[in-house]
């Protein structure tokens, strides 16, 4: 479609970055996130997920040629707040416009999603967007409910890539911001999304004319804002080396899994993962010295703990399930509610809660300073002076640096993807009701567990309602949003059968009941997720439910 040209290098003069900026709405008034508002023929809506991927951005030229920024790709999240991306190097002159594809080329689709390094928009560790092995990737997902229904919009194949064009005259002599407009009910027009037969949904099957419409829809969705001088995009700092006398750690990526960004003011070291796991095993981290991070995060168990909840250092009771503590690298927030932001915190908060191990952190500090080897061990780890050595920071760090480098990617499904093993009749037939949607409208009936359990973690590490019902808030209890009320993040289905029992207050003792529940258990709460409202149970035989078990325990390493 666009010119064979690079923006990179084509001309001497270059002008400097063009900062685009989307602005999302629904029916010309600001998109306010899980806030119902009203559609044009639809009633109020509430969207709860607008996700896409940006590639092939080109401007537009007044001689009418399209001069395309090589390999450029980005990933927007109205949820997430990711609404701006950056094209470098823009020469200077004129330009009339510019044009886009929303979702993913070919060429760029059939690529191991693993290859992409840690950061880039179509890692899938970033997007959240590459559904597994068979649905590769989805170039817009838009989700919600209405008072009646709820709806689960995804475009997906590379035949549903939907190309934008915005012409608007503009000058780039230096850095500047293209703000755009993505219009939601432009998006929706003529799609009834009140509908509560299932046809308020798509996948993006062959042949499926609502997918065929809304790619139709997207060109009309987009229009120009404003643009303006100056980009505001501050740079990344640079990534810290490893202190020198120190051995970097090689962190080994499994196969089939993306590169992870880890934290760049916490390089891994050998010292330091050493200090971090001595640290973990540490009972002395709790007030009566009988309880360590260990204790509730086995290793045995997956780092989980085979108690519906945990029971403090006193055996005074908590509220929620030990999560597994694998793949941790690839999350960007922490604990059931997501509420730590940095792993290092989400490892010494436990320390001085008092359901927990009930230890002021200046007290864990001042035991561990009291022993010398823990002096010299913090100190060779960070390259300091034994005295002083020992903090709550670099307790934290050095725990973040061991809990960094678990990871679980060496289940039986890990070899057949390796071609090194098979699955049974039974576990063939659970992967793929696990990655059929549940679309009785167009004659599918799978499990659709793919939505929130799907790609190389099994966990879209995103945070939803599940329909469990209860009192325990959720995310509601860190973002103080009632539309998190319920919601939990996604845990890992990686050696799920080593991590019973399940959901956040480890009320399923099994795999069977946690399968039972989403075939027929789920109840109609405010912030039911969509892929769930949609429909009341999934209707999956005794044979269905044994074979989607079947197929989660080759989830599990031996």
């Amino acid at each position: 479609m666009f010119a064979a040209l690079t923006l990179v290098g084509m001309l001497p003069c270059s002008a400097g970055t063009l900062t685009i900026e989307v602005g999302h709405t629904i029916g010309g008034q600001p998109l306010k996130f899980e806030e119902r508002q009203r559609l044009e023929g639809n009633g109020e809506v509430a969207v709860t997920r607008l996700d896409y991927l940006v590639t092939e951005f080109a401007l537009l030229t007044p001689d009418g040629r399209a001069l395309r920024a090589d390999g450029q790709a980005s990933f927007l999240s109205a949820g997430q707040g990711r609404t701006t991306f950056t094209v470098p190097d823009v020469p200077a002159g004129q330009y009339a416009g510019v044009a886009f594809r929303l979702g993913v080329p070919a060429a760029q689709a059939s690529k191991d999603p693993a290859s992409w390094p840690a950061g880039h928009p179509l890692n899938p560790a970033v997007n959240g967007l590459h559904w597994g092995w068979q649905g590769g990737y989805v170039n817009l997902a838009l989700e919600g409910r209405t008072s009646e229904a709820a709806f689960s919009y995804h475009l997906a194949r590379p035949e549903n890539l939907a190309t934008v064009r915005v012409e608007q005259a503009f000058t780039m002599d230096e850095d500047a911001t293209l703000g755009l407009r993505f219009d939601v009910g432009r998006l929706l027009d003529g799609v009834h999304v009140q509908a509560n037969d299932g046809s308020a949904t798509t996948h993006s099957a062959p042949g499926d004319a609502l997918a065929t419409k809304l790619r139709r829809n997207v060109a009309t969705a987009w229009s120009f804002a404003s643009f303006r001088v100056g980009s505001g995009i501050t740079k990344a700092v640079a990534a810290a080396q490893i202190p020198k006398g120190t051995t970097a750690y090689v962190f080994q990526v499994p196969n089939g899994f993306p590169a992870p960004e880890l934290p760049m003011d916490n390089p891994l070291t050998a010292e330091g993962v050493a200090l971090g796991e001595r640290l973990f095993h540490e009972t002395r981290l709790s007030v009566n010295e009988r309880q360590s991070c260990a204790s509730c995060h086995q290793p045995e168990h997956g780092f989980s703990e085979p108690r519906a909840t945990s029971l403090g250092t006193t055996e005074q009771a908590g509220v929620r399930n030990a999560p597994a503590l694998l793949n941790l690298a690839w999350h960007s927030r922490f604990a059931w509610d997501g509420r730590r932001e940095r792993l290092r915190d989400a490892a010494t908060a436990p320390i001085s809660d008092e359901r927990e191990m009930a230890l002021p952190l200046a007290q864990a500090v001042a035991r561990l300073a009291a022993d010398a080897g823990y002096r010299a061990q913090f100190a060779k780890a960070f390259r300091v002076e034994p005295e002083g050595a020992v903090t709550g920071e670099r307790l934290g760090l050095a725990i973040e640096q061991f809990l960094l480098t678990r990871t679980g990617a060496a289940a039986k499904f890990d070899r057949v993807l390796r071609g090194e093993a098979q699955l049974t009749e039974e576990e063939a037939q659970g992967f793929a009701l696990f990655h059929t949607e549940f679309d009785p409208a167009r004659g599918k009936r799978g499990a659709d567990c793919f939505h929130c359990h799907g790609g190389f973690d099994f966990s879209d590490h995103a945070f939803h309602d599940t329909g469990l019902a209860g009192t325990d808030g959720g995310r509601l209890n860190a973002t103080g949003r009632e539309e998190d009320r319920g919601k939990f993040k996604t845990p890992t289905l990686r050696n799920i059968a080593n991590t019973a029992p399940y959901f956040h207050d480890g009320r399923a003792k099994t795999l069977e009941e946690a399968v039972a529940h989403y075939d027929h258990e789920v109840m109609r709460t405010a912030n039911l997720d969509p892929n769930l409202a949609k429909r009341r149970k999934l209707e999956l035989t005794a044979a269905d439910q044994k074979a989607l078990v079947a197929f989660l325990r080759t989830l599990t390493e031996p």
